[in-house]
C-alpha cells in the first residue's frame, strides 16, 4: 500500500493522548500537532465507522437503524457509513486507504458522488479511474480530490460537461418542513449551476436594493447572521413582488497582461459553478459583461470610477467589480471565504477620514473585518497591494500582490 502503513490502535492511542495532554499553556507547535494529530485519528474513526458498519450488515437487515440507535444520531448519517463502505468496495484501493487512515470518509464521499452520477455504462471505468488517484489523495484536501475526480469524469465523458449538466438539472430538489421544537417553516433545497447562478444574482441584487445603506429592525448583531437574516428577508420579498429584477449575470472578464501559461482571460462569474463552454457561450449574450485589465496584482483598466474620496462611505459597483477581478476571496492570507461573501474595509477606516478610493478598500470576510475593528488586528496596504497583518500578539502575517487563484 503506498504512504504510511495501516495506524493501529496504539497508535491511535498515543495520539488522543497527545491532543488531550495540550492546554493553554503549550506552545504553538504543540498545539499544530495536536491538530494534525486530531485529523489522523477522525480519518482512523472514518474507516472504522465503515467497517463497523459492513459487520453490522451481516446481523441486520436493516444496519442503519441498530447504527442509529447504538450512537444515538439519525438513520440517514447511519446510512452514509454504508454508502461509503458501497464506495469503497467499488474504489478498493481508496477504500484501503481509509482503512489505513491515509483518507477522509469526505473523500470517499467525493468519490461516491461521482459514482452515482455517472452513466451506467461507464461506472465501472470511472471506478477504475478514480481508483488511481488513491496514491495522490492522502495529499490533498477532500474538496481538492473532489475537484479532481470531477474533472476525471467530465474529461471521460468528452462533451465539455453538457452531460453533468444535464444530470444536475434532473437532480433540483426542493423541500420544507415545519420544526417541531422552534415551530418555524424549515426549506432547503439545491439547484443545478445554471438556474441556480441566475437565483444567487437575482437575490443578490435584491438584497443590494434594500438594505444598501440601512439595515432593518430586528437584524442580528453577528455579521454572519445578519447575513443570513437579510438574505431571507430579500427571499420573501422576491416571492411577495413576484420575482423582481431579471438575476442578469455579471460577467468579469479579467485580463491578465503577464499570464503567459496559454490559458487566455480569466472569466469569473461571482459564483463558484462550473458550465459546458457551450452554455457560457449562450449565456454571454444575456448577462452584463465588464472587462478588467490586471498586470502584477494591479489594476491597468477598469470601468468606471475607482475614486469616490469622501463622497460616500460605500463601494460602488466600478469599484467591487475591480477588487473581485484581484481577489477571488477574502483578503487576509489563506482565508478561503469567496469575495461575495465579503465586506469591502477602508484600510485607513472611514471614521478616522479615510477615503473610499480604491488604493484604500480591500475585501474582508465578516470574521476577519470583525477581528480588525474588534479585536485589535492591524492592516496595512502597500502601493503594490503588498498586505501586512499585524495580530494583537505581534505575529504579522504577509502576502504579496494578489495574485488570481480558483476559490475554495
Amino acid at each position: 500500500m503506498r504512504g504510511e502503513a495501516a495506524v493501529g490502535v496504539d497508535e491511535v492511542v498515543g495520539r488522543v493522548r497527545s491532543v488531550g495532554s495540550v492546554d493553554a499553556s503549550s506552545d504553538r507547535a504543540q498545539v499544530v500537532q495536536a491538530v494534525a494529530d486530531l485529523a489522523a485519528i477522525r480519518r482512523w474513526c472514518d474507516g472504522r465507522e465503515v467497517a463497523l458498519a459492513g459487520f453490522m450488515r451481516r446481523h441486520s437487515p436493516i444496519p442503519e437503524k441498530p447504527m442509529a440507535n447504538a450512537a444515538r444520531t439519525s438513520q440517514r448519517k447511519a446510512r452514509r457509513a454504508l454508502q461509503r463502505g458501497e464506495t469503497a468496495s467499488e474504489t478498493p484501493a481508496l477504500g484501503e486507504a481509509l482503512a489505513n487512515g491515509e483518507v477522509s470518509g469526505e473523500h470517499v464521499d467525493a468519490a461516491g458522488a461521482a459514482l452515482r452520477g455517472a452513466d451506467a455504462a461507464k461506472r465501472g471505468e470511472l471506478a477504475t479511474r478514480i481508483d488511481a488517484l488513491a496514491g495522490v489523495a492522502a495529499a490533498m484536501s477532500a474538496e481538492e480530490f473532489g475537484r479532481l475526480v470531477r474533472a476525471e469524469a467530465e474529461h471521460m465523458a468528452g462533451d465539455g460537461g453538457e452531460e453533468r449538466l444535464a444530470r444536475q438539472q434532473r437532480a433540483i430538489r426542493f423541500n420544507h418542513r415545519v420544526d417541531p421544537a422552534s415551530g418555524m417553516i424549515e426549506i432547503w433545497g439545491k439547484l443545478d449551476p445554471l438556474r441556480g447562478m441566475k437565483f444567487v444574482n437575482r437575490l443578490r441584487a435584491r438584497v443590494s436594493e434594500l438594505f444598501a445603506d440601512k439595515t432593518p429592525d430586528g437584524a442580528p448583531s453577528d455579521p454572519l447572521e445578519k447575513h443570513t437574516y437579510l438574505q431571507a428577508l430579500a427571499l420573501l420579498d422576491l416571492c411577495e413582488d413576484g420575482g423582481g429584477r431579471s438575476g442578469r449575470p455579471e460577467v468579469i472578464v479579467v485580463v491578465d497582461t503577464r499570464a503567459s501559461n496559454g490559458d487566455g482571460p480569466t472569466v469569473d462569474w461571482g459564483i463558484p459553478v462550473e458550465l459546458p463552454f457551450s452554455v457560457l457561450t449562450n449565456l454571454v449574450p444575456h448577462a452584463d459583461v465588464h472587462t478588467v485589465v490586471v498586470r502584477d496584482g494591479a489594476i491597468v483598466h477598469a470601468p468606471g470610477r475607482l475614486d469616490l474620496g469622501r463622497a460616500t462611505r460605500l463601494a460602488n459597483a466600478a469599484q467591487r467589480r475591480a477588487l473581485r477581478a484581484i481577489y477571488p476571496t477574502c483578503a487576509i492570507p489563506d482565508c478561503p471565504v469567496r469575495f461575495d461573501h465579503c465586506k469591502i474595509h477602508h484600510v485607513h477606516w472611514w471614521r478616522h477620514g479615510g477615503r473610499t478610493d480604491f488604493a484604500n478598500l480591500l475585501p474582508v470576510c465578516f470574521r476577519h473585518h470583525t477581528a480588525i475593528h474588534n479585536q485589535g488586528w492591524v492592516i496595512e496596504l502597500e502601493p503594490d497591494r503588498t498586505l501586512a497583518v499585524t495580530l494583537p500578539n505581534g505575529e504579522v502575517m504577509t502576502t504579496g500582490p494578489p495574485r488570481r487563484r480558483r476559490a475554495a
